[in-house]
């Protein structure tokens, strides 16, 4: 078969070639064939998608690049490639890069469940946590048996301290009956958490109801010291009125006396 492949370059036989020895785990021959499919025909764009994977492997990022750049001047509107190309550039540290490639690849195909997860781990990396939930909660709806992205909603959920709803996301995962290593103990301990948050909550609502009504109380009671002590200044108020009307009648009183002497003096 390798002979007649040879000698009829004929590029799709060449890629089957390649993807079989791929399957087989042999990518140095993978890679060959590949190249061969290239040197056939030059605008074979899968070819080029497949051998930037292999490089992605073996840790040539770059190398990588040239061909997913390649084919995608090839093929524009494929949505793979510019995934692809986002999960390359956040290999390489270039978050804003990768996630411009995420939502390129979005816009081709606003349901693709796996975009939107990748999407929303880059936003749960850049610490967007509002977003991450946003679109993994999509991711979700469109596929309600990736695991992974059950993990990162809650991851992000617990990142913007809403153990509560991180709870019922690995609540949800595990109701799926997919075993997953220490995720009973996690929603063990996080079930823990919130049960001491919402003690502690309690408590907190208590001692302010508790505050609210010694509040109440000590402003009723100043309130009735207020009235008594303006009960009390009235009534001193109301005293002394008494007093200086007493005192003037008493004035009154000794100066008609002293004018009545005076008068009854000259009388006299």
């Amino acid at each position: 078969m390798k002979i007649a492949v040879n000698e009829e370059k004929n590029a799709t036989a060449f890629f089957n070639l390649a993807f079989i020895y791929e399957e087989k785990g042999d990518r140095q021959k993978a890679k060959e064939y590949y190249q061969e499919v290239l040197k056939a025909d030059p605008t074979y764009y899968q070819a080029q998608v497949n051998l930037a994977i292999i490089l992605e492997k073996e840790g040539r990022g770059t190398d990588a690049q040239t061909h997913y750049h390649k084919a995608l001047q090839q093929n524009p509107k494929e949505a793979k490639i510019f995934h692809n190309l986002g999960i390359n550039m956040k290999r390489a540290g270039k978050l804003e890069e990768a996630l411009a490639y995420y939502k390129n690849a979005m816009d081709l195909e606003p349901d693709n469940s796996i975009f939107q997860y990748n999407t929303g781990v880059l936003f749960n990396i850049k610490s967007d946590y509002n977003l991450a939930v946003e679109m993994l909660e999509r991711s979700l709806e469109n596929n309600r048996e990736n695991v992974y992205a059950y993990l990162a909603l809650g991851d992000a959920l617990e990142r913007q301290k809403e153990i509560k709803k991180a709870i019922y996301v690995y609540r949800d995962l595990m109701s799926l009956g997919i075993t997953v290593h220490g995720l009973k103990e996690k929603l063990s301990y996080l079930e823990g958490i919130h049960e001491e948050a919402l003690k502690k909550e309690a408590k907190e609502r208590e001692a302010q109801a508790v505050n609210s009504l010694k509040q109440e109380q000590d402003e009723q009671q100043k309130k009735l010291l207020e009235e008594q002590r303006a009960a009390e200044k009235k009534e001193v108020e109301a005293l002394l009125k008494k007093e200086r009307e007493a005192a003037e009648q008493r004035a009154e009183a000794e100066r008609k006396q002293m004018e009545d002497k005076y008068q009854k003096m000259l009388d006299e």
